[in-house]
């Protein structure tokens, strides 16, 4: 008992509910602090200009998605894109890129519902490369020039219907 009980329970509530707010934030208050101004081209490794060219990513508008086959993330990541894909009906658009044991490829598709969209491996080295060693990342292509990076929370059906829509 004490006379500061009331203060002492507001103070509580308070604490209880921001905590996993600013902890694990919700996509829209993530996207908005931390989202990069995707206006314009990136500069590009020569690595990434082979592996653009010799994909035949230099035509057309091209997302692809460097995804890890053991990765809880890239099978999220590869479910929202195969959804955002069947609504905008944009699969041809989409490419799945791996590298690893193939033999796990089975595995990473049907846990992600993915079944229906492209896929390749690349070798481990390039992979790194390209993607700086994160997955999943996600690169918007437009006639080969990179037009924008993201991960698994930047991505969302409005940025890619904006992307393959102009």
């Amino acid at each position: 008992k004490t006379r500061f009980k009331n203060l002492l329970v507001v103070g509580l509530l308070i604490i209880s509910l921001a905590t996993p707010i600013i902890l694990y934030p919700p996509d829209f208050i993530h996207n908005a602090i931390y989202a990069r101004n995707n206006e314009g081209s990136f500069p590009i490794s020569p690595v990434t200009e082979k592996f653009i060219a010799e994909n035949n990513f230099e035509k057309g508008q091209n997302i692809i998605c460097f995804f890890g086959l053991k990765c809880r993330y890239c099978k999220l990541a590869a479910n929202k894109i195969r959804i955002i894909a069947h609504r905008l009906d944009c699969k041809d658009n989409i490419s799945f890129v791996f590298y690893g044991d193939e033999n796990e490829i089975d595995a990473f598709l049907e846990e992600s519902k993915s079944e229906e969209l492209q896929y390749f491996f690349i070798s481990a080295n390039d992979f790194v490369r390209i993607s700086r060693g994160r997955v999943p990342t996600i690169f918007f292509i437009d006639n080969g020039e990179l037009e924008g990076i993201y991960g698994y929370r930047g991505v969302n059906e409005k940025t890619v219907n904006n992307f393959i829509n102009n």
